[in-house]
């Protein structure tokens, strides 16, 4: 029989309670009946409707606790002239029990107790104490709507801002211990945990992150915190907006000397593309002075067959020394005519005059 209603329950419930319903059943699994039990509790005590969209009744309750959300009201001036920073509403702990393996429930009465314990505590990345969030305030945190809700204040510079806008992070989870040293009893919250959707999941679904700004205006009601906390909440969040918050201003830094690291890389590329163009047209210049070179080089071979620059480099003579000097081996008139034989060298000499002529009138 109670196979059957688990089933008929199972067929009308909703896909997103269907995974946190599993979620429950796998923490519980070696007492099955414990987790349905466990399960079936946290939706009544929630007052949540199985059959409906989990987030759909996020979004409502998000509307209806424009309400809840009074205690922060006179906040509100202070809010809107802080132009350093976003602020958000975190609904961050509910009396309900939590998912996580050996955390015992969460009463009403030690969520009520510790609320205002969060204020002022550190926040982190998926409760990685080394991924401190630099600059992430938890301003005021308050017991109201049946949760803890608080006012966190997030530096506009911080990488939280993007990853809430992007929807990366849905949801956030407590950090506490218990100061009576048994789990249960003296609940006190030392932190907050920002949770990446793809990493980590809630213990507690229900928490939710709402920009204040977008709930500002809708806000009607009193003051309900004693008069001396709320001068002491006002105090500390006009000495943020007057101060600059030296986490901020590294990062101011670290921005502003990125942008010049880029714009000198720019400057140098440029310059480098400069110099390469000229480098190309003195290797396209050199390139043209050899070529040059190259056909004077063929022409020389040409005229001195068998001549080598690189090594036995022949001693050469102008063509008119040359001639010169045969001209001057040419005998008198009357000794060339004395006898057949100077005839004969005359004549050699002569035709070799006439070849280096020749070769002078070529060249």
């Amino acid at each position: 029989m109670t196979q059957t209603v688990a089933n008929m329950s199972s067929s009308i419930r909703h896909p997103d309670f269907e995974k946190i319903h599993t979620a429950f059943l796998t923490h519980y699994s070696k007492d099955p009946k414990l987790g349905e039990s466990r399960y079936a509790d946290w939706v009544k005590f929630s007052g949540l409707d199985e059959t409906q969209s989990y987030y759909l009744q996020g979004i409502a309750r998000a509307n209806k606790s424009k309400q809840n959300f009074e205690w922060a009201n006179f906040l509100l001036q202070f809010v809107k002239e802080d132009k350093d920073a976003y602020y958000y509403k975190v609904e961050a702990l509910f009396p309900v029990e939590s998912m996580n393996k050996d955390s015992p429930p969460f009463t009403r009465d030690e969520v009520l107790q510790a609320a205002r314990s969060l204020t002022g505590k550190p926040s982190d990345l998926n409760h990685d104490f080394s991924k401190t969030l630099i600059g992430v305030e938890i301003v005021a945190a308050q017991f109201e709507g049946d949760c803890v809700e608080c006012l966190v204040r997030v530096p506009k510079l911080s990488p939280l801002v993007g990853m809430i806008d992007r929807k990366e992070i849905v949801n956030v989870s407590i950090e506490g211990e218990w100061s009576h040293g048994l789990p249960g009893h003296g609940l006190v919250l030392t932190g907050l945990g920002w949770l990446t959707k793809e990493n980590v999941l809630p213990g507690i679904p229900l928490t939710r992150i709402m920009p204040v700004e977008k709930i500002a205006e809708s806000f009607k009601g009193v003051e309900i915190l004693e008069e001396k906390q709320i001068t002491e909440i006002a105090e500390k969040i006009a000495a943020k907006i007057g101060e600059k918050s030296p986490e901020l201003e590294k990062l101011k830094t670290e921005i502003s000397e990125t942008q010049s690291k880029l714009l000198t890389a720019e400057e140098n590329a440029k310059v480098a593309e400069g110099k390469a163009k000229v480098a190309e047209s003195a290797i396209a210049e050199s390139n043209g002075k050899l070529a040059v070179a190259n056909k004077c080089l063929e022409a020389f071979k040409k005229a001195v067959p068998g001549a080598d620059l690189m090594a036995n480099i022949p001693v050469l003579m102008p063509v008119t020394e040359h001639i010169s000097i045969l001209e001057k081996l040419l005998p008198p008139i009357v000794v060339e005519h004395s006898s057949t034989s100077m005839q004969r060298q005359g004549q050699v000499i002569r035709a070799a005059v006439f070849q280096a002529k020749e070769k002078l009138k070529a060249n």
